[in-house]
């Protein structure tokens, strides 16, 4: 706590996904800098979990329980958790704040003098706009963030009632958030498409910057090794599905191609990933990881990918994936998979987004296969950013922000903790307390169950196969003499 080193805390949510690996990205990025030490707050709906990033790779953990009395002889109780997070960034010196989502923020910015620390703000989606988050209205249509007093339009009533709340509620939202944005020293978007939307519903923002995350660089791909080969022509399409596929993620459509008998005469369709109903006549492959992900595609050599989320998406992590990895992408016009599909000339926008217009794309690639092969050989893979291009942008945004912040007054130590490092022994005390109350639930106890499972029939299925292999090694080497 007594480094010399600017303190920069991360806030984000815990339910993973795109915004949850940004984040992690960062902290492997920031964590060894000289002149930053890396905090990371996940608020939760009873307390706030700190984990402090030293150095070598070691992590201290705490807990910050909500209505926790802090103090036994002044009896000072944090009833919201507005203080308690002005409690915990003071306590851990904290110099700028870096919002990457709102979730359980609760009070945080009911008053804007939120903390006299600055902070930035990334916005990874669209629940500022909207509380639906990824504006589909109540018809699974994309509604391009409605403007209700503009287009006179009365699509948000079913919304909001849809989220159980007020039809006032959307207006109230904006305000709130218009006002947190306006206060943040900057605003992250990883994707230009997300612009038009930000700037329909609040305007502009001087301090927007558009940025697109980071990847590790991955050993080229031989392209070469998936090209149309005279004696491949005679094959199906292999057509890839990749990542976990909802209804915005264009499910429904999906079913559609994948029930065509026509398509299924020049098309097959594996799946890695999974979905909340079967898809039919897919082959589901099982899940993958940031680490596998690499090699299952080069051993595969699918032709091209689908990936037909009915929403803007803000940036797209598959969409990287398989880009990297130069395996085509069909999608539609929308969103940051549009754009980026574009910009890395990596397959192909469809305009409707309908069945029948993607049915008619495929039947032209199965004709015109060499097309396939063009857009593998030219793919601009080059021009994603790296990890190192990521944390040059950061490091320059983060230190214009604080020194220009020097002048500005910090927050106050109005809480009067006399023993501090006790009181971080405690949190520290009360997270593994938390960790281990959790081991012991039933809902635990049937994950590591299933997890031991698992395992057993991994290795019962590879005892198996050995079994096999060896028996026709024998055989193979058995001579009648």
């Amino acid at each position: 706590m007594t480094n010399q080193k600017r303190n920069i805390l991360f806030v984000n949510h815990n339910w993973g996904g795109g915004t949850e690996k940004h984040v992690e990205d960062l902290v492997k990025c920031f964590r060894e800098e000289d002149e930053f030490a890396i905090f990371l707050a996940k608020l939760t709906e009873d307390g706030i979990y700190i984990h402090e990033f030293l150095a070598n790779g070691v992590t201290q953990s705490y807990f910050f329980r909500y209505n926790l009395e802090i103090n036994p002889i002044s009896s000072l109780i944090f009833k919201e958790p507005n203080t308690l997070f002005r409690l915990v960034c003071n306590i851990f010196k904290i110099d700028l704040i870096h919002f990457h989502h709102f979730l359980h923020t609760g009070n945080l910015f009911s008053v804007i003098s939120p903390f006299e620390v600055p902070y930035v703000v990334t916005l990874h989606d669209y629940f500022s706009v909207c509380p639906t988050i990824n504006l589909l209205n109540t018809k699974g249509v994309f509604c391009g963030a409605c403007l209700p007093n503009s287009d006179q339009s009365d699509e948000y009533f079913g919304c909001m009632r849809k989220l159980k709340l007020a039809p006032k509620y959307l207006f109230e939202h904006r305000l709130l958030y218009l006002k947190v944005l306006k206060a943040s020293k900057r605003i992250f978007i990883p994707s230009i498409s997300m612009e038009n939307y930000i700037s329909k519903v609040f305007g502009s923002f001087p301090s927007l910057r558009v940025f697109e995350h980071g990847h590790e660089k991955l050993v080229k791909v031989d392209w070469t090794k998936s090209i149309f080969l005279p004696e491949k022509y005679g094959k199906k399409l292999k057509i890839l599905l990749l990542g976990n596929i909802t209804d915005h993620k264009g499910l429904k459509i999906l079913k559609g191609i994948c029930s065509e008998k026509k398509v299924l005469n020049f098309c097959e369709f594996e799946l890695w990933g999974s979905t909340p109903s079967r898809i039919p006549n897919v082959i589901y492959r099982g899940n993958y990881t940031q680490e596998t992900i690499h090699q299952i595609l080069t051993e595969n050599q699918y032709d091209i990918s689908l990936q037909l989320s009915i929403t803007a998406e803000s940036f797209s992590y598959t969409i990287s994936e398989l880009v990297q990895n130069r395996i085509p992408v069909i999608c539609f016009n929308l969103g940051a998979q549009a754009e980026r599909i574009l910009r890395y000339k990596a397959g192909w926008v469809i305009e409707s987004m309908d069945k029948n217009s993607l049915i008619l794309k495929l039947v032209e690639l199965n004709q015109k296969r060499d097309q396939i092969d063009y857009v593998k050989k030219t793919m601009d893979v080059e021009s994603l950013n790296s990890m190192a291009a990521m944390k040059s942008f950061y490091k320059k945004e983060y230190l214009e922000v604080m020194d220009g912040n020097l002048d500005e007054t910090k927050l106050d130590n109005d809480f009067k903790i006399s023993d501090v490092s006790g009181f971080l022994a405690s949190a520290s005390l009360e997270y593994k307390n938390k960790s281990s109350k959790f081991k012991s639930t039933l809902k635990f106890k049937i994950l590591d169950g299933l997890k031991t499972l698992l395992k057993l029939c991994y290795f019962s299925l590879k005892a198996i196969h050995l079994k096999i292999v060896n028996r026709k090694s024998f055989i193979k080497g058995f001579r009648i003499v």
